[in-house]
């Protein structure tokens, strides 16, 4: 259990706030890379979740060439999250930023989410 940070469920709200961070990322360049991956593997609705967590890390993956430009959208994210302010996300431990991330990453809605943006780009065939 973490006794750092609390998380609140993701809301529709935050859909709109992780595609304008994702923009930021270079949407022709994830889409790319999501063509380029064998996602198609992972077929079946027993694997959506497990597609839905490797677009998520592919995505991280290209994200992290890009965090600064991102920064305060982040911050403000995991702050809403949180129930902390932008500023206190800045001020923490780096550590802790990172365990939130992942906590972000691991929520089922956040990979639900991306499974169905895995959908779109067609990685995933329903059956």
């Amino acid at each position: 259990m973490n006794n750092e940070f609390t998380l609140r469920p993701l809301c529709t709200k935050d859909i709109f706030t992780l595609v304008k961070i994702i923009s930021k990322f270079g949407v022709k360049e994830i889409k790319n890379s999501l063509k380029a991956n064998s996602f198609k593997n992972m077929a079946g609705k027993e694997r959506y979740r497990s597609a839905g967590i490797a677009v998520a890390f592919e995505i991280f993956e290209i994200a992290a060439q890009k965090l600064p430009e991102c920064e305060k959208e982040i911050c403000a994210f995991l702050g809403s999250l949180s129930g902390k302010t932008a500023e206190e996300i800045e001020k923490q431990s780096p550590v802790v930023t990172v365990r939130m991330i992942k906590a972000v990453a691991e929520k089922d809605e956040f990979a639900d989410f991306f499974t169905e943006i895995s959908k779109l780009f067609g990685a995933e065939k329903t059956e």
